[in-house]
């Protein structure tokens, strides 16, 4: 059962972070889930992640179900100097998506 369970928020995470991928560019992605226990960090990155340049793009959503805090989401693109507002605010409308199953399967 618990096999089960984690292999749905293994794949709810890689949804999120594929499309996160497409639609803002992002070497690194971690999604840490708030817990009453201790607080659980699943980080992905790809082979570009160890190239650095001048500085590497980053930034921090919240992740939240109505009122509820679930944890944070952090992209890093070590490609990029920054990322732009508007990919920001893309980056919001896909977590706004992904919200729903990412509640349903996080760890407790």
């Amino acid at each position: 059962m618990r096999r089960t369970a984690s292999s749905k928020f293994l794949r709810a995470v890689d949804a999120l972070c594929e499309e996160l991928q497409r639609t803002c560019g992002l070497t690194r992605f971690s999604i840490v889930v708030d817990r009453a226990s201790r607080p659980l960090t699943v980080t992905l990155e790809n082979d570009f992640h160890g190239i650095r340049r001048h500085g590497t793009a980053r930034f921090t959503l919240e992740l939240h179900d109505g009122d509820r805090r679930l944890g944070e989401v952090v992209l890093e693109d070590a490609l990029a100097h920054a990322y732009p507002e508007e990919v920001r605010s893309a980056a919001g409308d896909v977590l706004a998506r992904h919200v729903h199953a990412l509640r349903d399967v996080l760890p407790t």
